[in-house]
């Protein structure tokens, strides 16, 4: 797939939608990423496109990975969790809640 094929302004939404999960404003970010509050809502509206030093500081910001923001475009996704609804707490719950099934599981194997 070529950089051009990429839709920035879904990109874009997927920033967005996730720093609003995180009651984070733009200038929040900005100060985060060490990035300029400009600079965040032109990605965001998908008229500039990050380099990869600006994924890695938005990923980290964001509390989530590259995965996540670009998985319209890679080939695998087998690793993606679809987590859109899910905050750190949600999160924890969730791998308690398997690893209580994954526990028990193996008490009954016995």
């Amino acid at each position: 797939m070529r950089s051009r094929d990429i839709d920035y302004e879904k990109f874009g939404r997927r920033v967005r939608n996730r720093r609003i999960q995180l009651s984070m404003t733009q200038n929040d970010l900005a100060r985060e990423t060490m990035m300029t509050s400009s600079y965040i809502g032109h990605l965001e509206k998908g008229y500039r496109s990050p380099s990869v030093d600006a994924l890695i500081a938005l990923c980290n910001a964001l509390q989530t990975t590259p995965t996540e923001l670009l998985q319209d475009y890679l080939n695998s996704t087998e690793d993606v969790l679809v987590k859109a609804d899910f905050d750190q707490n949600d999160l924890k719950t969730v791998l308690k809640v398997a690893q209580f099934i994954r526990e028990t599981g193996n008490l009954y194997k016995r």
